[in-house]
């Protein structure tokens, strides 16, 4: 079994020789999703980081977090691997000037 942890979404393509590609979006649930590989070939995954949290409040004003990275990899995967996916939610605001938290 192998396990995935991303962030805000993530996006699994299949890509083999005789078929085109399809995707599969995985959005925040605040649960670990198990995919089954249907068949054997090459993955493209794509996951997409959430924008951090935001900052407010106090004699600064309000500075929104960064935005989250992208990254991209080709995976060789055989039918039926399970992969653990964990998709993680944008971080949370703070109402006192100080940088918000992570997501979950």
């Amino acid at each position: 079994m192998k396990r995935l942890l991303l962030t805000s979404a993530s996006l699994l393509a299949l890509m083999t020789a005789a078929q085109t590609a399809s995707a599969t979006t995985f959005l925040y649930s605040g649960a670990i999703v198990d995919f089954t590989i249907p068949a054997t070939g090459t993955y493209q995954i794509t996951a997409f980081g959430a924008q951090g949290g935001s900052a407010g409040g106090g004699e600064i004003g309000l500075a929104h977090g960064g935005g989250g990275a992208e990254i991209r990899g080709d995976f060789v995967l055989t039918k039926g691997d399970v992969l653990q996916i964990a998709v993680g939610g944008a971080g949370d605001a703070s109402a006192d000037g100080g940088g918000g938290g992570g997501g979950g």
